[in-house]
């Protein structure tokens, strides 16, 4: 497996296998501490080549510069199809929009994703204090 994509954003939709992002970033600024994030999504597109097909389970870890979590971990399981081709992998997009998000402290912010048990990307958000 591996991740294509794999963003903050303003929003994300998933349109036909389409994976549609508005306003990447990487970046909070805070005027204030803490400061709460009113919208935002998490997306990833994971290409699963066509001998891991089945059933994978998945959890979303988001964690503070102090490796707690922002929100509970965020866990379900996905099944992988083969493709009538055998030879053609299988491209899946996982969206999480998440309103409220509490950033109670400056620094680097941790998502993790774990497939099956192994983390396959990490992804950071950098916390500042706005100018």
């Amino acid at each position: 497996m591996k991740v294509l994509s794999f963003l903050t954003s303003d929003a994300a939709t998933d349109s036909f296998g389409k994976l549609n992002i508005l306003g990447a970033f990487d970046t909070i600024q805070m005027k204030q501490i803490p400061a709460i994030h009113p919208v935002m999504s998490i997306s990833l597109r994971i290409l699963f080549e066509h001998d891991e097909v089945g059933d994978h389970h998945f959890t979303l870890k988001f964690l503070t510069p102090e490796k707690k979590d922002v929100v509970p971990p965020l866990e379900g399981d996905i099944n992988i199809t083969k493709i009538k081709e055998t030879h053609i992998p299988s491209t899946i997009n996982l969206i999480f929009n998440m309103n409220n998000v509490n950033f109670s402290t400056l620094g680097t912010y941790e998502l993790q994703v774990i497939i099956s048990g192994k983390i396959i990307d990490r992804l950071n958000i950098y916390a500042v204090r706005a100018e």
